[in-house]
């Protein structure tokens, strides 16, 4: 699979290096072909490799549950992807691409602060064969309350330094901005939790749930974007997209509460334990070869 991916990397620099840009259909010719090939590869390591020992594939009712997963994934995630996108399209409409640029840096430092819980969610995933264990939910919940006070410290951080920042190396033509970018902070620190929230639903296989928070968000960034573009411009947006990635983190937190007996302040207030917890870790972690 890293092959496949690193192959179509690399023939996309081979045409940068030719300065020949290539055009929007070979670009979905190629993502097609990608996810095409590492599906098939998938299927051959099955048939090669599988659990009894000898040749194996899916039976028909497990094709079927295969395909309603996914085809409920694939749909959260395309809703989800219209909610990171809209607000760009919706601004160029309005205001044209000098006040896109600067809503786009904003979007992109906001992003910053979702790498690290991205990482950590696959690694949520993985673990699906112990979500239903005591012990393993309460780490969960450290997990998220660590990672939620670790982002608002990192967004403290960025209200101080942010326009000294961006000044630096953008330039003061980027200065205005920060003042999306800290309308865009609240939500967006929310939404961490519906990133972590999102793979442990998706492993104990309620990813209608996804399906239902994405849609949540779209909803509410789209429909707030034409309400309050026209009227406060990049800020409006910013404000929108604050509101509905907010909106999509408390929904994710809500139907956690009511997949389990937990307070809101197991999930959001920062314990003495936790920083016992987050030292262990490290320790072990430099102690480890």
């Amino acid at each position: 699979l890293l092959a496949i991916n690193l192959g179509a990397i690399g023939l996309l620099f081979l045409l940068s290096r030719a300065s020949r840009l290539p055009d929007p259909g070979f670009l979905i010719g190629l993502f097609i072909g990608v996810n095409f090939l590492s599906g098939a590869t998938l299927i051959g390591i099955n048939l090669v490799f599988s659990a009894r020992g000898k040749p194996g594939f899916l039976k028909p009712p497990e094709f079927g549950r295969l395909f309603r997963y996914s085809g409920i994934v694939f749909w959260a995630n395309i809703i989800q992807f219209f909610a990171y996108r809209a607000d760009i399209w919706i601004i160029n409409f309005f205001l044209g691409k000098s006040q896109l640029g600067i809503y786009a840096l904003s979007a992109k430092l906001i992003q910053l602060f979702w790498l690290v819980p991205v990482a950590i969610s696959t690694v949520v995933f993985s673990y699906s064969d112990q979500m239903e264990d005591p012990h393993w939910l309460e780490e969960l919940q450290v997990l998220l309350r660590l990672l939620g006070w670790a982002s608002f410290l990192g967004g403290i951080l960025l209200c101080v330094f942010g326009r000294p920042l961006i000044m630096l190396v953008f330039g003061a033509s980027f200065g205005s901005a920060v003042i999306p970018l800290i309308i865009m902070l609240p939500g967006s620190l929310i939404y961490i939790y519906n990133i972590i929230l999102a793979s442990y639903f998706s492993g104990m296989n309620r990813v209608q749930i996804n399906l239902a928070g994405s849609v949540l968000c779209v909803v509410i960034i789209v429909s707030l974007d034409f309400a309050l573009i026209p009227k406060w411009g990049i800020d409006g947006a910013a404000l929108a997209s604050s509101l509905g990635y907010g909106a999509s983190g408390i929904y994710a937190m809500a139907r956690f509460r009511r997949l389990h007996p937990v307070r809101w302040q197991d999930l959001l207030s920062l314990r003495r334990p936790d920083l016992r917890y987050l030292r262990g870790f490290f320790e072990k972690s430099l102690e480890s070869p």
